[in-house]
């Protein structure tokens, strides 16, 4: 468990007057508890913590669930929080209006208890780091094994056929999100999953990807080109990676990710690409693909020692075609960029 978990809900205890918290949020309870499994509970008084399954997940719990106490849901968590005498119960936010609805007929009054789990999250322990590395590992052999796949004529979705597969065959549970392969004036979609288009020469292709190792992810773009890349191609290549640069140079403790977030306009700015750039400079990863903090124009976050982020500045010309790279970054007193792939643009 968690050590600072107990000590957390107690405090939200003491504070709401409730008989304890509920935990259904799959990240959140794989994070508590280390349960792989889709069905699965924590409940917490303050005092002790528990972790509730079904029959189906029993086996697979008791031997997850290190140190854990497991018990069995017979006739689901509702009977179960009934059968305690809980009228009062803190959940998450991202729990359905259904369930609460649900409670709500059984007598038992819910509340909001906000993030809880996830500002724990935020914060990765040595264990976290190595998973989260493991994980870029294998999407970085992936994706070098895909490249010489990568030829005129090929479809995207072929393309991205072949990456998930090597990911897996190296190893990953799943991909991490769906995998992004935006070839021509397709690339100027910022999320322009992969589509029956061909491939053709002389035109820019953006591949977004991830795996997902025991659970954490890695995030990754890179830029390939089939033949001679322009000029253009090159200077708006240049001006994203000299914004990744100054981005992780800025990077200290406290700073506010919103001043982050400027710099990759300042720099794009200079190149007179800032009215091409829409979305924000990164965010964070772990359990999640997308989790706190979130680096961006409207962004509540500073960066603090132990937090795993994205850095993606991107260009993307509507009509035209578009560029985007994209690095992990892990602070720890100084910022350490996990990915290992070389920045440049690959030529095939």
């Amino acid at each position: 468990m968690k050590e600072d978990f107990l000590d957390r809900v107690r405090r939200i205890v003491e504070e709401k007057s409730l008989d304890g918290v509920l935990i259904t949020k799959r990240e959140n309870v794989r994070y508590l508890t280390n349960f792989s499994g889709t069905t699965g509970y924590v409940f917490c008084d303050g005092d002790d913590a528990i972790f509730l399954t079904d029959f189906r997940y029993i086996e697979q719990a008791e031997k997850e669930c290190i140190s854990w106490k497991v018990d069995l849901l017979k006739e689901g968590i509702r009977n179960w929080l009934k059968d305690k005498n809980i009228k009062r119960i803190g959940l998450e936010d991202s729990v359905t209006l259904g369930f609460v609805n649900l409670l709500k007929e059984e007598g038992i009054e819910a509340t909001s208890i906000g993030r809880l789990v996830e500002e724990m999250r935020v914060i990765k322990d040595k264990r976290e780091i190595e998973l989260i590395e493991e994980s870029l590992r294998i999407a970085e052999r992936a994706f070098l094994e895909t490249l010489p796949f990568i030829k005129e004529g090929v479809r995207e979705k072929d393309v991205e056929a072949e990456l998930v597969y090597r990911m897996k065959k190296n190893g990953a549970d799943k991909e991490a999100f769906d995998v992004i392969v935006a070839s021509g004036n397709r690339s100027s979609l910022p999320h322009g999953t992969a589509s029956t288009k061909r491939i053709a020469k002389n035109e820019v292709i953006v591949i977004d990807f991830g795996a997902v190792y025991k659970g954490y992810h890695s995030d990754i773009t890179r830029v390939v080109f089939i033949g001679k890349p322009d000029e253009e191609v090159l200077r708006i290549h240049r001006a994203i990676v000299e914004a990744m640069d100054e981005v992780i140079s800025g990077i200290r403790e406290g700073v506010d990710c919103r001043k982050l977030h400027g710099v990759t306009i300042d720099v794009l700015s200079r190149y007179g690409y800032e009215r091409y750039f829409g979305h924000g400079t990164g965010h964070g990863v772990g359990l999640e693909i997308h989790e706190a903090p979130t680096i961006s124009h409207s962004s509540q976050d500073r960066i603090t020692r132990g937090m795993v982020f994205t850095v993606e500045p991107g260009v993307y010309i509507q009509g035209g075609f578009g560029l985007r790279v994209e690095d992990m970054v892990y602070f720890d007193g100084e910022p350490v960029i996990l990915t290992k792939l070389d920045r440049n643009i690959y030529l095939i």
